[in-house]
């Protein structure tokens, strides 16, 4: 059996949307997006993320409060200029920063952007002095300034002060309760306005917590800085905290080894856990390893220093060296460099031919070849070395355009011909260089190719796929090519709009062959590929899409697509089996 997904290349990476995300995380990596501290010109270090309200991002920069729309950055001073550690924003929106002896929010100006509101009058007049802020955290009506001296708790236009005893070593919001760890004394969480000791957390007096996070149900995860994690439940009344189980396994061991940093609970169904020297590890509930990125897997950096989980669910990683996005979203694969597939990524198939014995595999071609994996492989995720990289077909180092399942064989159109899958080797069946494959309807056994000069049949005799030929009046560069419900053959131009072609009962000539052009409808005599979405006959043109109107024999814009795609020239399209139709857009 074979699985064709929707894939979307982009020069010299590839996208490809799988169900099987359990599979899928052996095939590739998630789709990350490096932002260097030379793209938003400020201080490489990162300390902390959040997410507005209208969807801009804003981080906590060593330079200050970086402002990032998408498109553009902008870099928001404080007052003494020096390094934001921290942020959050509130329900009301506001967003709080967290600097160097500095604290305060973010408030419109004149020109209704975002600038720098100090908070320090609030302070009361014999305040304890305080350098970074380490955590900020706005939970309900209250914000909350946690640093090494003192933690602040911001109420309207009240702030209350609440010193340690020794030094706070960090802070953390779960259950939406603040708690924060008095380093050689206790774990205290506020309540009733007040920073209470919790019970039972002597133990941790020689090993400081850096995080408490959300684990299932009411029940807490205790990290601690050598990277020990317990399981705790916290009674909130007697102000007590019980272990309910201490984990240990060779995900912990590596996160120890790497010195543990942060934590997240991702989806309630994963943990994220960064670390100096590791990367970011992905868990599930009971800390079994799904996947490691670090500098070995595609992250730039190593050293993260926060994990922020945006309104998608994408994931913002600020790191000593500048910033990643990554999408989380486990259906989704990038194959690049990393994966050994080099040069722009054409097209991906999934592959499992039931008359061998070769395992089921992942095959690719790009401009320099075909490549295929395993996918019954089980990789340590803990070791780069036991993933099983993209090889090459010996051999094979042309430009490849597409991969075509029919009636279990598996087809490749390159520049150098057509190429069939037989016991685990690619080989040729006809030497005209192929762009790619169209299925006649009704004929499993026969196949049309499209040439860089014409058109091509193939015909299975029950044994072997050959060659008929080409078709006869067939000329010209074809890319594609589509039949509609009548059996029309319909392919694009160079510069002739699209052509209507009627084939013989063999399919081995062309009886007639009409051209759409401009006089026909179509916005342009270029740039004309013909599809077949909902039933009709669709060309994706410069100026949006157009669909075929039978009883006037014309082309009409398809208001209903442009409306949800825009005019814009789509590079790609397709409809898979639920009806869905997959665009890709040149910007």
């Amino acid at each position: 059996m074979f699985a064709k997904r929707n894939i979307i290349a982009f020069l010299l990476v590839l996208f490809v949307a799988i169900g099987q995300s359990q599979s899928l995380k052996h095939i590739g990596l998630p789709f990350m997006k490096y932002f260097p501290y030379e793209e938003y010109d400020a201080n490489p270090q990162n300390w902390d993320a959040v997410q507005a309200y209208d969807g801009k991002m804003y981080f906590a920069n060593g330079d200050g409060v970086l402002e990032f729309d998408g498109q553009w950055w902008r870099l928001i001073k404080l007052p003494n200029k020096t390094v934001v550690r921290s942020i959050d924003i509130s329900n009301d929106g506001t967003i709080y920063v967290g600097g160097f002896e500095e604290f305060g929010r973010l408030k419109e100006n004149e020109l209704v952007q975002l600038e720098y509101e100090s908070l320090l009058y609030l302070l009361p007049e014999n305040f304890t002095y305080f350098q970074d802020v380490w955590t900020t955290f706005a939970i309900n009506d209250r914000v909350f300034f946690q640093t090494s001296t003192a933690v602040f708790v911001l109420k309207d236009t009240v702030l209350q002060e609440f010193k340690s005893k020794w030094e706070f070593a960090w802070a953390s919001v779960s259950h939406n309760r603040f708690f924060t760890h008095d380093a050689y004394n206790s774990l205290k969480i506020y309540i009733n306005d007040s920073l209470r000791n919790l019970n039972g957390t002597e133990q941790f007096n020689d090993d400081r917590i850096f995080n408490v996070l959300d684990y299932k149900d009411s029940l807490y995860i205790v990290a601690t800085a050598r990277g020990n994690f317990f399981i705790c439940e916290i009674n909130t009344e007697s102000l007590t905290l019980n272990i309910v189980d201490s984990i240990n396994n060779s995900t912990v061991d590596v996160i120890k080894k790497n010195a543990y940093y942060t934590g997240i609970n991702y989806n309630n169904q994963n943990l994220l856990f960064s670390t100096y020297y590791g990367g970011l590890y992905l868990c599930d509930m009971s800390f079994n390893l799904i996947m490691n990125l670090s500098e070995s897997f595609g992250l730039e950096n190593n050293n993260i220093t926060n994990i922020y989980k945006d309104h998608n669910h994408n994931i913002w990683i600020t790191m000593d060296k500048g910033i990643t996005l990554v999408n989380m979203d486990l259906s989704l694969t990038l194959l690049n460099k990393y994966s050994n597939v080099t040069g722009s990524v054409n097209d991906a198939i999934i592959f499992d031919n039931p008359n061998d014995n070769i395992p089921e595999r992942m095959y690719t071609v790009s401009i320099e070849g075909i490549y295929y994996k395993n996918l019954d492989e089980k990789p340590n995720p803990l070791k780069p070395e036991t993933f099983q990289k993209f090889e090459n077909y010996a051999g094979i180092r042309e430009e490849s355009w597409e991969l075509f399942e029919h009636n279990n064989h598996l087809f490749c159109a390159s520049s150098y011909g057509t190429f069939e899958l037989l016991n685990n080797t690619f080989s040729h069946i006809s030497w005209r260089p192929a762009r790619s494959y169209t299925p006649i309807n009704g004929e499993p056994n026969m196949l049309i190719v499209n040439l860089e000069n014409g058109l091509e049949l193939l015909k299975y005799d029950g044994k072997q796929w050959k060659s008929q030929g080409k078709i006869a009046g067939s000329k010209g560069f074809v890319n594609l090519s589509v039949f509609d419900t009548d059996n029309n053959l319909w392919t694009e131009s160079v510069n002739k709009g699209v052509y209507k072609m009627k084939l013989s009962r063999k399919f081995d000539s062309i009886i007639t062959k009409v051209s759409y052009n401009t006089d026909k409808g179509l916005p342009s005599p270029t740039l004309n590929f013909p599809y077949m979405l909902e039933g009709e006959i669709k060309v994706a043109t410069e100026k949006g899409i157009y669909q075929y109107n039978k009883s006037q024999d014309n082309f009409i814009p398809d208001k209903k697509l442009n409306d949800l795609i825009g005019k814009s020239a789509p590079d790609y399209l397709l409809q898979t089996p639920d009806n869905h139709i997959w665009y890709k857009s040149p910007k």
